[in-house]
């Protein structure tokens, strides 16, 4: 029987504990000693912002939704104008006076539209805002356990040895690999593992090399701090 660790994690997005298996395997991984509670804690949390995250609005959908919106009021507005029986409404009905209201609400949700498009990068998102959120979260982890985030395109070269995968690395696909299990494993309803899951999905190592060296910087700025490396 599989034994537990005690959440040290605040509530609220229902996510399993660690077992102290997971925790061992995340401490083999980082290679350099770090304080338990601090690894548990921030591991944890980062899995309960992924679940939290993966199922909110991007400024795409508030951007899509908005257009969407805008573009079945004018097509309201035009069908309206070729109804048959227009007349007869104008008698009837306010027809004018909302025609006039429609057609500005249109435009004000169009306006607000383009002004969400300018917030967007042209092209596709080259990684999920959530799963950027968890590889920066795992480079704090590692600056506070003193373990520079180095990836495998940038590790050091060896004439003697086999170019094995840096600590970091091995942490990172380690802890992707149990947020995953914890999420599958958690009394979550199932729209939400989903999403989350989906945000965690990585297409490759070396995607993952990339997204990871651009999120941390220039390894050659890490510096030795009080509390761990810091970027100059």
């Amino acid at each position: 029987m599989t034994t537990r660790a005690k959440p040290l994690c605040p509530s609220g997005i229902d996510v399993r504990p660690l077992t102290k298996e997971e925790i061992k395997q995340l401490e083999r991984a980082l290679v350099k000693r770090i304080d338990r509670n601090f690894l548990v804690f921030w591991v944890l949390q980062s899995i309960r912002d992924v679940v939290k995250l993966s199922t909110q609005p991007t400024l795409r959908d508030y951007r899509d939704d908005f257009l969407r919106i805008a573009r079945d009021g004018r097509q309201w507005l035009q069908q309206s104008e070729e109804c048959p029986g227009q007349s007869l409404l104008r008698q009837s009905t306010e027809l004018d006076q909302l025609t006039i209201m429609v057609s500005r609400f249109c435009d004000s949700v169009e306006t607000v539209a383009k002004r969400l498009d300018t917030a967007i990068k042209p092209g596709h998102p080259r990684i999920p805002i959530v799963l950027e959120g968890f590889l920066d979260r795992m480079i704090g982890i590692a600056k506070k356990a003193r373990v520079l985030p180095s990836t495998p395109s940038r590790a050091p070269r060896s004439q003697t040895a086999p170019r094995l995968p840096p600590a970091f690395f091995n942490f990172t696909i380690k802890a992707l690999a149990i947020a995953r299990e914890v999420i599958k494993s958690s009394p979550l309803p199932e729209d939400r593992k989903t999403a989350a899951l989906a945000s965690l999905r990585v297409q490759s190592n070396e995607a993952l090399s990339k997204n990871l060296e651009r999120l941390r910087g220039h390894i050659s700025n890490y510096r030795e701090g009080e509390h761990g490396l810091i970027e100059w």
